[in-house]
C-alpha cells in the first residue's frame, strides 16, 4: 500500500517532497514502523494544513531506507 496523498500539494513544497519519500519509503505503515510514530502522526507530516514538520533527523532515517531499498547490490 502506497502513500496516495488527497490533499493538493505544490510540487517542490516541503510537504509535498515529505509525501514522495513516504512513498518512495513504502507508504504509511512502513513510516509509521521506520519512525514508530502513529498513524495520525505520519499523516500530519505530510498535510500542508498542518503545522507540524519531520525533523532532519527522521528525513535521515527515511532517506537512507529508501536509498538502502533502492539499491540493486550493485
Amino acid at each position: 500500500m502506497s502513500f496516495n496523498p488527497v490533499k493538493i500539494r505544490r510540487y517542490g513544497e516541503p510537504k509535498e517532497v515529505v509525501a514522495r519519500v513516504f512513498e518512495e519509503v513504502g507508504g504509511i505503515p512502513k513510516v509509521m514502523e521506520l519512525l514508530d510514530l502513529s498513524r495520525t502522526r505520519v499523516y500530519a507530516l505530510a498535510d500542508p494544513d498542518s503545522s507540524n514538520e519531520i525533523s532532519y533527523t527522521r528525513m535521515a532515517t527515511l532517506t537512507d531506507r529508501a536509498d538502502t531499498a533502492g539499491s540493486s547490490g550493485v
